[in-house]
C-alpha cells in the first residue's frame, strides 16, 4: 500500500513526497513524510493493517515528534526539493497526521468527533493492476475537544497548544452577523451542488473540498464574502456582467490559478452559484 500511495502522492492527497521511513529521532519512524505546498505545512502519513491502536495517542506522538524536531524536518524537505525554507516559513499550526488503513473500528472513527484533533482517517482499497481507491472517513459530530479528556499525555498537551484546528465559527467576529447570514445562505446552496462536498475551515478561509481538492474558498469579511474559484481564470467563465476577477499572486500562494467573486448582498448569491456550477462542471470533466 505504502509504495503505491507514495508513487502517486500528488494524485492521492495533493501532497509533495519528502521521505519514506523517516526517523529524525531514535527508533520512532514515520512511514511517509509529505509536504502540503498550499498550506506550507508538513503531513505525516501512517499505514496501518490491524485495528488495535489508538488514533489519538499515536497521532499525538507523531505530531509531538514533528514539533520537537522542526529543524530536522525542514532540512529534509530542503534536501529533497532543493529549497531554502526556514522553520519560520512553515505553518506548524496546520500540521496533521493521515492514517491509511483497509478499515477502522468504531473507536477509531469516534476519535474524529474531537474538533481540535488534526488527524484524518482514509480507507484504502487495492484492485488489480495496482489500482487503489481512497475514501476519507467523515463525521458530522465534532462537539468534543481534546481538553475535555482527563489525564492527557504530555504529547497531547503540546499538540493542543501548538496546532490549531479551526472551525467555521472562528471566522466570524462579534458584530459580523450580516456576513454570517450571507455565508449560511451561500453554503446551503453550494452543498446542493455535489453530495460529497466537505466543509474545511482553515486559518485564512473556509473551503469546500472533494476528496483532498479544494473547489471553492470562502473568505469572510465584516459585511460580505469573497468566494475563490479554484483552478480557474476569468476567461474560463461565462460571465455576462464581467464580475469575475483574477487573484493576483494565486500561483505563488495557491500553486494554481484562482479567480474570485465578491458577495455583498443576498442578491449576489445566485450569480455566485452560477459561476460555481461552471467550476464544478470543469472539475468533473477533468477528474472523470
Amino acid at each position: 500500500m505504502q509504495l503505491l500511495v507514495e508513487a502517486d502522492l500528488k494524485q492521492c492527497f495533493g501532497l509533495q513526497f519528502v521521505a519514506s521511513e523517516f526517523s529524525p529521532q531514535g527508533d520512532l519512524r514515520i512511514d511517509t513524510l509529505a509536504f502540503d505546498p498550499e498550506q506550507k505545512s508538513f503531513v505525516i502519513i501512517e499505514f496501518k493493517r490491524g485495528n488495535s491502536w489508538s488514533v489519538i495517542d499515536q497521532g499525538a506522538t507523531y505530531l509531538s515528534l514533528l514539533l520537537d524536531r522542526r529543524d530536522s524536518f525542514v532540512l529534509k524537505l530542503n534536501q529533497i526539493h532543493n529549497t531554502r525554507l526556514m522553520p519560520k516559513d512553515i505553518d506548524w499550526e496546520a500540521s496533521r497526521v493521515i492514517f491509511v488503513a483497509p478499515s477502522f473500528n468504531a473507536y477509531q472513527e469516534g476519535s474524529l468527533g474531537f474538533r481540535d484533533l488534526p488527524i484524518e482517517l482514509w480507507e484504502i482499497r487495492r484492485y488489480e493492476n495496482g489500482i487503489i481507491a481512497l475514501n476519507r472517513i467523515q463525521t458530522s459530530r465534532k462537539n468534543a475537544r481534546l481538553s475535555d479528556l482527563d489525564n492527557t499525555s504530555g504529547d497531547l498537551k503540546k499538540v493542543r497548544k501548538e496546532i490549531k484546528q479551526y472551525s467555521v465559527d472562528d471566522h466570524f467576529k462579534e458584530g459580523w452577523g450580516d456576513s454570517r447570514e450571507l455565508f449560511d445562505i451561500l453554503l446551503s446552496q453550494l452543498l446542493k451542488l455535489h453530495p460529497n462536498f466537505a466543509v474545511n475551515a482553515m486559518k485564512g478561509y473556509i473551503s469546500l473540498k472533494l476528496g483532498w481538492r479544494n473547489v471553492y474558498y470562502i473568505h469572510v469579511q465584516k459585511s460580505g464574502l469573497v468566494i475563490d474559484y479554484a483552478r480557474s481564470q476569468p476567461k474560463d467563465f461565462k460571465d455576462p456582467e464581467g464580475r469575475v476577477k483574477y487573484v493576483n499572486g494565486s500561483m505563488e500562494y495557491y500553486n494554481q490559478h484562482v479567480s474570485n467573486f465578491a458577495i455583498r448582498s443576498e442578491d449576489d448569491i445566485p450569480y455566485a452559484i452560477m459561476l460555481a456550477k461552471q467550476v464544478l462542471k470543469k472539475y468533473d470533466k477533468n477528474n472523470s
